[in-house]
């Protein structure tokens, strides 16, 4: 699969039906893959961390989440070819992950959320299994992670989505995809949340239009504030120094 080079990050250069038709022909072949997703955000940590860099360089599939991510790609010369968040084309999805009669298994957000998300998403598209859930509060390693992986064993689920923050998902996923019984295994961030309706989405003409991180800002603005008011500058001129000097991040 061709890739972009996105600040030392290699994006798919993918669009949605060619990984739906991906994950399609990895369950019908058993096989396994580990989809995780970047945006600006997320650029913008793995330029400081090599550990998060490997995480996404590693993946099978890595794709264009997030409008700063896509334009930075228009940027470096290197543009993908569509961008698209977990939260919607997980919806888009549904009816044919419903006619297929996958099995989800929903692992991540506070207690009962998982739950809450995985019978919406049924009540929506009711030929998706689930295949079970569980909180993301838990320690990530050891005998409590431990436990997590059989419980998803037991499951046996076609699709382990995964919501918990950056990078401990990232982590999580690329050291426990090969023990989970799973095909596939999948980041999906605060995308549980959206899912189960806890968490509040900006209007659509803004998610649209390259200002869902302005609906965010608005909605959560004490915890998100630093990561876009300082953020994404620091993520242009990032970009901009990349393009010019292409020099690698430390």
């Amino acid at each position: 699969m061709k890739t972009c080079d996105i600040m030392g990050v290699h994006l798919a250069a993918i669009r949605l039906p060619e990984l739906v038709e991906k994950i399609d022909l990895s369950i019908q072949e058993k096989d396994k893959i580990r989809i995780l997703y970047a945006n600006a955000h997320i650029l913008n940590m793995a330029w400081d961390d090599a550990n998060l860099r490997r995480y996404l360089n590693t993946a099978h599939i890595t794709y264009c989440d997030g409008f700063g991510a896509l334009v930075a790609s228009w940027i470096l010369g290197e543009p993908v070819p569509q961008r698209f968040t977990a939260p919607d084309w997980l919806m888009t999805v549904g009816q044919h992950w419903s006619e297929k009669g996958y099995s989800v298994y929903w692992l991540g957000a506070r207690e009962g959320i998982a739950k809450t998300a995985s019978e919406k998403y049924y009540a929506k598209f009711p030929g998706v299994k689930i295949a079970g859930y569980h909180h993301g509060y838990f320690e990530k390693e050891g005998p409590a992670s431990d436990e997590v992986v059989e419980k998803v064993n037991a499951a046996n689920p076609d699709i382990l989505i995964v919501g918990f923050g950056t990078t401990a998902q990232e982590k999580w996923i690329t050291e426990n995809s090969d023990r989970v019984n799973a095909s596939i295994v999948m980041a999906t961030g605060a995308g549980i949340d959206y899912i189960a309706g806890t968490l509040a989405r900006g209007p659509k003409w803004m998610t649209d239009n390259g200002l869902e991180w302005l609906a965010r800002l608005i909605i959560e603005p004490r915890r998100l504030w630093y990561r876009y008011l300082v953020g994404l500058p620091q993520f242009l001129s990032r970009v901009v120094r990349y393009r010019f000097t292409h020099s690698n991040p430390t």
